[in-house]
C-alpha cells in the first residue's frame, strides 16, 4: 500500500500528489524578519494528524477538527491509495458526521470531489474499517491484528521516535503492543502470550490458595472424621435391624393392659372360691355316714327349735336309717353342685389362660412401642450421620481439588519456564535476521556506528526493547542512540528495515516521518538522503518527510532534494494562506 493523493473539497487547502519513491514536504520562510511567523506552524505535522484521521482514526473533543470545529465544519477530506493489487482506492471523510465513510475503487488515480457515485457510501466507522481492512489485505497479519496494528511504526510525527518504544504506545498496556511487535519481527508472540495468560492464572491460584500445607492438614482431618461418622452409622444401622417394628399396634396403651388385668384378677378370685368350695365339697363326700345319738339329734331339735315329743321317738335303729336316708339326698345334691363347680373352674382357667396370654402379648407391644418411639430418635440421628457424611466428603472432594490445583500450579510454574525459554531461544534466532537489514542501513549513514534493536526479557520475563548504536569496530555499545537526533535516526531506520522485510509482502509500502531531517550534521543528513533514496529504488518504497528549508539548504543536502521529490511547499505567510489547510488557528 502506498499514498496516492490526499486534497479537500476546500479549495484553500493544499493538495499532495505524492510519488511513489521518495517525498519531501517543504516548510518556507519567505519573511526571514517578520517576527509573528513560525515556520514550525505551517502544518506539516499536522499532516500526519490529517493522514491518521484519514486511515480512521477515531477522534475526540481534543481533536484539532473538533476544537476549531467551527473552521472544519464544511470540509470533506479525500485520501486515494494505491493497494498492493494496483487498485486505487479513495478514502472520503468529512469533519462534520466524520463516523461516516464513503468508499471508491477505481483502475486509474481519479479526482472525486464532486463524485455522486461510491462502492460504499456512508459506513458507520467500524464497518469502514472493516472493510479497509479487507481491501489492504496485509498478508502479514495474525488473528486479532488490523492495518491500524502495526500503523504507528510507518506513520510517524516528531514526538513519536523513540528508541524504547515508550512514548508509541504510552497509552497502552505493553502485552497490547509486545506481542504484535514480536510478530512483525519473526519472532513467535504465542509464547508470549502464552506465558502472560499462564501467569495471570497463576496469581489468581496463588490468591486463593496461598498455603498448600493448610489444605493437606485439612484433608487428613475430614478424612478421619468421615471415618468416625461412618463407624456411627454402621452400628446405628445394626441395630435398627435387629428390631421388627412392622407389626405393633397403635391401639394398645397401657390403659387396655390394665383392664386385662383387672379381668384375670377377678378371675383368679372366681378360681379361688370355686377351689375352696370343690375342696370342701369332695371332703364332705368323702365322710361316712355315722350313728347318731339320739340325745344328740334331740339337742339338735332343740336348737333349731323343733318339737321333738317323746311319743315321736324311735328306735335307734329307725333313726339311723333315716339318717342315711337323708345323706343320700344330701350326697346326690353335693355331686352335682361339684360337677358345677368343677365346669366352671375349667371354664374360669380357659379364660385365664388366655388373659394371661393376651396380657403378655401386650406387655411385649408396649415394650415395642418404646422401642419404637427410641426408633424414631435414630431415624433422625441416621439422616443427621448420612447428611453429616455428605457435607464433610464434599469437603474432601473440594479439598482433593485444591490440592491437584497445587499440581495445575506446579504445571503453570513449568509451562512458564518452558515458554520463556522458548521466547529467549526464539528471539536469539530471529532478532538477528531483523539486525542485518537494521545493521546495514544504519552503517551506510553513519559509517563508524551500526544500530541494533536489543530485546532482552526484563525482570518478570517480558520482552523489553531497546534501539542502541554499536562501534562498528569494537562492537562496544556507545549511548548515541538514547535521545537527540541520533536516537530519531535510528528509529527512522528500524521502521526502513521493517519496510525492507516486508517489501515483497502485502504490507504498508509508504512510511512518513515528520521533521527526521531537521536537525543533525549535514553529512549524516546527505548520508540519510542517499541511503533512503537506495531503499525506495531496490524495494520499491515510497518514503515521505517533511523539513523546515534552511535545515536542508546546504549545497550538498540541497543537490539530493530533486525538484520532482518536493511535493508540497508551504510557507509562513502572515495571513495564513501559505499553510498547509490555507489558514491559521
Amino acid at each position: 500500500m502506498k499514498l496516492s493523493q490526499l486534497y479537500s473539497n476546500d479549495i484553500n487547502f493544499k493538495p499532495i500528489k505524492f510519488n511513489f519513491g521518495f517525498n519531501i514536504i517543504i516548510g518556507k520562510v519567505i519573511k526571514e524578519n517578520y517576527k509573528d511567523t513560525d515556520t514550525h506552524n505551517l502544518g506539516k505535522t499536522s499532516l500526519t494528524k490529517l493522514l491518521d484521521f484519514m486511515l480512521l482514526k477515531e477522534i475526540d473533543k481534543d481533536h484539532t477538527f473538533l476544537k476549531h470545529f467551527s473552521l472544519f465544519e464544511k470540509h470533506e477530506f479525500y485520501l486515494e491509495v494505491l493497494l498492493n493489487d494496483g487498485i486505487y482506492l479513495t478514502i472520503k471523510r468529512k469533519v462534520n458526521n466524520n463516523t461516516k465513510i464513503s468508499f471508491y475503487l477505481s483502475n486509474k488515480s481519479e479526482y472525486l470531489v464532486n463524485n455522486e457515485q461510491w462502492d460504499e457510501l456512508d459506513l458507520p466507522i467500524r464497518k469502514a474499517k472493516a472493510f479497509l481492512n479487507s481491501k489492504l489485505d496485509f498478508s502479514i497479519f495474525k488473528k486479532g491484528y488490523t492495518y491500524q496494528t502495526f500503523l504507528p511504526y510507518f506513520l510517524k510525527d516528531e514526538d513519536s521516535f523513540d528508541t524504547n518504544f515508550e512514548k508509541l504506545f504510552s497509552n497502552q498496556k505493553h502485552e497490547t503492543w509486545k506481542a504484535p511487535l514480536l510478530d512483525l519481527l519473526s519472532i513467535n508472540s504465542k509464547f508470549y502470550k502464552t506465558k502472560l495468560k499462564d501467569e495471570a492464572k497463576l496469581d489468581s491460584l496463588k490468591k486463593k490458595y496461598p498455603d498448600k500445607e493448610s489444605f493437606s492438614t485439612q484433608l487428613i482431618e475430614k478424612e478421619a472424621q468421615k471415618k468416625l461418622y461412618e463407624k456411627k452409622l454402621y452400628d446405628l444401622q445394626q441395630q435398627i435391624e435387629t428390631c421388627d417394628y412392622f407389626n405393633i399396634d397403635e391401639n394398645i396403651t397401657q390403659e387396655s393392659v390394665n383392664e386385662v388385668l383387672q379381668k384375670i384378677s377377678r378371675l383368679n378370685t372366681i378360681k379361688y372360691n370355686l377351689s375352696y368350695d370343690i375342696k370342701k365339697l369332695n371332703e364332705s363326700l368323702e365322710a361316712e355316714s355315722n350313728t347318731i345319738d339320739v340325745e344328740e339329734l334331740q339337742d339338735l331339735f332343740d336348737e333349731v327349735n323343733l318339737f321333738f315329743p317323746m311319743e315321736l321317738k324311735r328306735t335307734y335303729d329307725d333313726l339311723v336309717n333315716f339318717n342315711k336316708q337323708i345323706f343320700s339326698e344330701r350326697q346326690e345334691s353335693m355331686k352335682q353342685t361339684l360337677i358345677e363347680k368343677e365346669a366352671k373352674l375349667k371354664q374360669v382357667n380357659k379364660d385365664l389362660v388366655i388373659l394371661n396370654d393376651q396380657q403378655k402379648k401386650m406387655v411385649s407391644i408396649l415394650k415395642q412401642k418404646n422401642i419404637y418411639e427410641k426408633l424414631l430418635e435414630q431415624q433422625k440421628e441416621v439422616i443427621f450421620l448420612e447428611t453429616t457424611i455428605e457435607n464433610i466428603s464434599n469437603n474432601i472432594s473440594t479439598l482433593k481439588n485444591t490440592i491437584s490445583i497445587f499440581s495445575e500450579m506446579s504445571k503453570l510454574t513449568n509451562d512458564i519456564s518452558t515458554n520463556i525459554g522458548k521466547l529467549r531461544e526464539n528471539i536469539f534466532t530471529k532478532a538477528s535476521d531483523f539486525n542485518k537489514v537494521l545493521n546495514t542501513i544504519t552503517q551506510n549513514i553513519f559509517k563508524t556506528r551500526i544500530g541494533i534493536l536489543n530485546i532482552v526479557l526484563n525482570g518478570n520475563h517480558n520482552p523489553d526493547f531497546k534501539l542502541s548504536f554499536m562501534e562498528a569496530a569494537t562492537l562496544k555499545m556507545t549511548s548515541e542512540g538514547d535521545g537527540g537526533t541520533y536516537g530519531e535516526w535510528l528509529c527512522a531506520c528500524f521502521s526502513l528495515s521493517l519496510a525492507i522485510i516486508y517489501s515483497k509482502d502485502n504490507f504498508y509500502h509508504f512510511l512518513f516521518q515528520d521533521g527526521i531531517m531537521e536537525t543533525g550534521d549535514n553529512r549524516r543528513k546527505v548520508n540519510f538522503i542517499e541511503e533512503i533514496k537506495r531503499i525506495c529504488n531496490e524495494h520499491n518504497i515510497q518514503y515521505i518527510t517533511t523539513a523546515i528549508e534552511h535545515e536542508v539548504n546546504s549545497p550538498e543536502v540541497k543537490q539530493l532534494l530533486l525538484p520532482e521529490d518536493v511535493v508540497l511547499e508551504l510557507t509562513d505567510d502572515p495571513s495564513g494562506n501559505g499553510t498547509l489547510y490555507g489558514f491559521s488557528f
